[in-house]
């Protein structure tokens, strides 16, 4: 759905090439055997792993994964819809990658503030108007600080009955 460089398509195929590689050798069981070639060092590190993917214990977790990115997704490009920002799939599914970089690093409660700048900067590639994502955005946000006085509220009261029951 989007339209990518060539040499960013060819690096896209590439991991989607890879990806489909380790699924087989983990469902395969080719895994174990290839990690058992693998020095000491980095088969010790790798029995976690080894262990993880026997028994496709990983099929509905990731089965599950996928259905919430699906869902993220559509409800990125519906409540943009709705909020009358004129955005393509391509366009929604940028903003929710770069929103879900974004998050990687907290530096304020809950994200307010980095997720509505991180949206802002994930449309801009595809022409929707600044003074619209801004307002758009802004109002997004502001419907955070309820969420945020209610999560002080709740832990605010748990301490205080913690320091109770220690007294």
């Amino acid at each position: 759905m989007l339209q990518l460089e060539p040499w960013l398509r060819a690096v896209q195929s590439g991991v989607g090439l890879a990806l489909v590689v380790v699924l087989l050798l983990a469902w395969g069981r080719g895994w174990a055997s290839l990690a058992d070639r693998l020095p000491a060092s980095l088969r010790s590190r790798l029995a976690a792993l080894r262990t993880m993917g026997t028994g496709g214990r990983l099929l509905w977790p990731t089965a599950l994964a996928l259905y919430n990115w699906a869902a993220q997704w559509a409800t990125y490009h519906l409540v943009l819809r709705a909020t009358h920002v004129p955005v393509s799939l391509a366009a929604s599914f940028t903003a929710l990658i770069v929103v879900n970089l974004g998050g990687l690093l907290r530096p304020t409660p809950a994200n307010i503030g980095v997720t509505q700048a991180a949206l802002v900067v994930g449309l801009l590639p595809f022409g929707v108007a600044p003074s619209m994502r801004s307002r758009r955005v802004g109002a997004a946000g502001v419907t955070g600080a309820p969420v945020l006085f209610l999560g002080a509220m709740v832990t605010g009261w748990r301490l205080l009955k913690l320091e109770s029951e220690l007294a």
